[in-house]
């Protein structure tokens, strides 16, 4: 595997070598816009005051997000090149870019906008289409998380959950499309109910009426769960302070376990990697003096 080249046709490179080499080249050309002129960086304070979101909400706005979104996309290629090279004999080209990745998982929205043409409107944690869902803050200061999918989901959160069968006679949320349009109103309602106990009592309720629902956990709480122990998502890798703690590797196989090496100082394998991609050392040292490693 290769690095591809700025301003170097990829193609043109890839003919020049082996039939059997496959070229990984991953464009950073993602619009600056997607976080810095649209304003979705938000201020450490508005942070910390902000309601509960998953990683993934921002995925847009932060680059590490695309940088994982377009690494999922490049190893999966990389892996399906290798797959046609071992039929066809065959190496190739694989061009991935951040832009192009973040695109991808924009899901069905753009189904809606070219065949009803709707811009979804920015609601946070909320469902675009459905409505309650997401997280609801309670007496004690504490989240709860919830779906309200169906017709009859919607008759037992009103009648088991919050205990108000009165919001079924209402007809501006007798339907998944009423809801929608009146989300405003609804959401404060409900809002205004689970204030009026603690996050334990609707977590109870929610159990009972066997509605989908969960725990709002920090990363603390994350990473002490049972089940994060039963799975052994927290490794260790020795580094040059010592051991430290590691997240496991989500793709467990049966046959082959993920290794958890050793995690080397800044710079430490700097020449070494120089080396095998042909820097000589006279390059390697005028690197260092120009204070590029």
């Amino acid at each position: 595997m290769s690095t591809g080249t700025a301003g170097v046709a990829p193609r043109r490179i890839l003919s020049s070598k082996p039939p059997r080499l496959t070229i990984f080249d991953l464009l950073r050309r993602v619009a600056e816009c997607l976080d810095r002129n649209e304003g979705t960086r938000r201020s450490n304070a508005q942070q910390l005051q902000a309601p509960p979101h998953p990683l993934a909400v921002e995925i847009a706005g932060d680059d590490d997000q695309v940088d994982i979104a377009a690494g999922m996309y490049s190893a999966i290629g990389i892996l399906l090149a290798l797959y046609q090279r071992e039929k066809t004999g065959r190496g190739q080209f694989i061009d991935v870019s951040m832009l192009d990745s973040i695109v991808s998982w924009l899901g069905y929205f753009p189904h809606h906008y070219w065949h009803a043409g709707e811009e979804p409107a920015r609601v946070g944690m909320r469902h675009h289409y459905v409505t309650p869902y997401g997280p609801y803050l309670a007496g004690d200061g504490e989240y709860v998380n919830l779906a309200v999918a169906s017709a009859s989901d919607w008759e037992i959160f009103c009648r088991k959950v919050i205990e108000k069968p009165e919001l079924l006679d209402d007809p501006r949320f007798a339907t998944v499309e009423g809801r929608r349009k009146n989300r405003a109103l609804l959401e404060e309602l409900i809002e205004n109910i689970f204030l009026g106990r603690d996050h334990n009592h609707w977590l109870a309720q929610l159990k009972k009426a066997e509605l989908p629902y969960g725990e709002v956990r920090g990363i603390a709480q994350v990473l002490a769960h049972p089940q994060v122990a039963a799975r052994r998502l927290i490794r260790e890798a020795d580094s040059p302070v010592g051991k430290v703690p590691v997240i496991a590797n989500a793709l467990k196989m049966s046959d082959s376990e993920a290794r958890y090496e050793r995690i080397p100082g800044l710079g430490e394998d700097s020449e070494t990697i120089l080396k095998e991609l042909g820097y000589d050392a006279n390059t390697i040292t005028q690197l260092r003096c120009d204070k590029v490693i």
